[in-house]
């Protein structure tokens, strides 16, 4: 049988409290755990992130106005001390990092370099007073806080250079709205700022011209005004081209030259519709037509000018047809019928309706007619020799006087043509010369045959008496082995008596 081995009551409690005191240490350990945990939750909860500081320093520029150095520390130190407090725990290193700092003095000197205090003067003071709020944290050993605070000093200089252009352009942009609004003084000083990032731009140097000219300018455009209001608008014009020579885009003196040059262009325009209606009343129809291209070239739509082109195309029409009238007038006294013809014609372009043309060109046509009829006659007056030629012709000269006669409403009384009537008179005296019967006597030696060319064959005769009207005839003689007689006989009707011997004398 075994003997239990019993323990003794001392050591038994020894073992408990032993066991105890384990459980103890347990509990703490992890209570420290959660506590660790609790405290990095708060630590991530309560420090701001670089972008979260960088919009406060924004805020701060943006709603407070920040005008000077101090208020910007104050800003930023009230700034941090929030930042401190929240803190639970000390997180700062035991050690700064220098090359940070370095970076700033490298960025602050690019700064400058590119004349930043100048043209981003707010934003400039925000981040060095950045790195002398880190200088003063490196100071008070809180590390951390000052690299925070130089890379943002770092962030805004760049940020800053990077929006150079764009700054650049909002200067100008600025300037050029205080300059339009006669802000001499403000938009000189943001074409200066400006000029910090680009001295040789166009657009800023063309600015400051302005400006430094805006006196004289300004000057030009009152003596404008007053020349306007005494209508002296020739001055004026003159004045206002002086100004915009010197600032083309000087918007009150560009305004005012539209102005004036509208009251001018409309003033010549009346003048020259007045010229154009004196010319016209005085037929000088070359100045009315060159005050017409005036007046077109000021107001083309004006319906004026079209009225005047109109009255001018009439006055034309009327002073060349009363002109072609006089001369075919003219033509007619002498009458010279086809050069009369043509003027009442060339009336007739003008005005294919004019009455007076149409019935002068009809009676024109008639004398022309009349005219060529008698001329038929008188021509050749040989032709009347010929009976039915004579007879033709005699009816010919009824017939114009019966046209004289007839047509007397359109043709003038027979005395105030005497060129005409002093034709019908000639041809009237040739047809009764042509109509009277002349006696000639032909004598020969019966040896020899006769002949009376267009007249009669009479063959061998002693002496024969024959009427012939007056004109020119051929008579020609014939006998074997002797030459021929010829000879032309010229019968006027004046003549009372013929007498002819024709005989072959001379032999072969």
């Amino acid at each position: 049988m075994t003997i239990p081995n019993l323990k003794s009551p001392s050591k038994q409690s020894d073992n408990t409290e032993n066991k105890n005191k384990g459980s103890e240490t347990l509990v703490l350990i992890l209570a420290g755990v959660v506590v660790c945990l609790i405290l990095i939750i708060v630590i991530i909860l309560f420090i701001p992130s670089p972008a979260d500081s960088e919009r406060q320093y924004q805020e701060i520029n943006n709603e407070k106005e920040i005008t000077n150095l101090s208020e910007i520390n104050e800003a930023i130190k009230a700034d941090n001390e929030k930042i401190i407090n929240k803190k639970t725990i000390d997180t700062l290193d035991k050690v700064f990092n220098e090359d940070i700092k370095i970076d700033w003095m490298l960025k602050k000197s690019d700064a400058e370099n590119n004349n930043m205090p100048v043209w981003a003067e707010k934003k400039y003071i925000i981040a060095t007073t950045l790195a002398e709020t880190a200088e003063q944290l490196i100071l008070e050993k809180k590390y951390k806080l000052a690299e925070k605070n130089y890379k943002e000093a770092i962030d805004s200089i760049d940020k800053s250079l990077n929006e150079q252009e764009e700054i650049l352009n909002e200067l100008i942009e600025q300037a050029m709205l205080e300059l339009e609004n006669e802000q001499l003084l403000k938009a000189k000083e943001l074409f200066i700022k400006a000029q910090a990032i680009e001295q040789h731009n166009k657009i800023i140097l063309k600015g400051l011209y302005r400006i430094e000219h805006r006196d004289e300018v300004i000057n030009l455009y009152r003596l404008a005004i007053e020349n306007d209001e005494n209508n002296d608008l020739e001055s004026a014009i003159i004045h206002l081209n002086k100004a915009l020579l010197i600032d083309p885009d000087y918007k009150k003196a560009k305004e005012k030259l539209v102005e004036v040059e509208q009251k001018k262009n409309q003033q010549d325009f009346n003048n020259a519709i007045s010229q154009i209606l004196e010319d016209l009343e005085n037929n000088n129809l070359q100045e009315a037509q060159k005050g017409y291209k005036i007046a077109r070239s000021l107001s083309p739509s004006d319906p004026v000018v079209n009225d005047i082109k109109i009255r001018i195309e009439k006055k034309i029409k009327s002073l060349a047809i009363s002109k072609l009238q006089r001369k075919a007038a003219n033509q007619e006294r002498k009458e010279k019928w086809t050069a009369a013809l043509t003027s009442f014609r060339e009336i007739l372009k003008y005005d294919p309706d004019t009455s007076s043309a149409i019935m002068s060109e009809q009676r024109i046509k008639l004398y022309i007619k009349l005219n060529k009829l008698l001329e038929q006659i008188s021509s050749k007056p040989e032709r009347l020799q010929n009976e039915n030629v004579l007879k033709s012709s005699k009816k010919t000269l009824a017939y114009i006087d019966s046209e004289l006669t007839q047509k007397q409403t359109i043709l003038y009384p027979l005395v105030k043509t005497p060129i005409l009537e002093k034709k019908i008179n000639a041809t009237k005296i040739v047809l009764k010369e042509a109509s009277v019967e002349i006696p000639v006597t032909i004598k020969s030696d019966n040896e020899t045959d006769i002949i009376i060319y267009k007249v009669k064959k009479f063959g061998k005769l002693i002496e024969k008496t024959i009427l012939l009207r007056p004109g020119r005839y051929t008579i020609v003689g014939s006998r074997m082995d002797y030459r021929d007689y010829r000879k032309i006989l010229q019968i006027k009707a004046s003549d009372r008596k013929v007498i002819i011997d024709v005989r072959c004398r001379e032999k072969i």
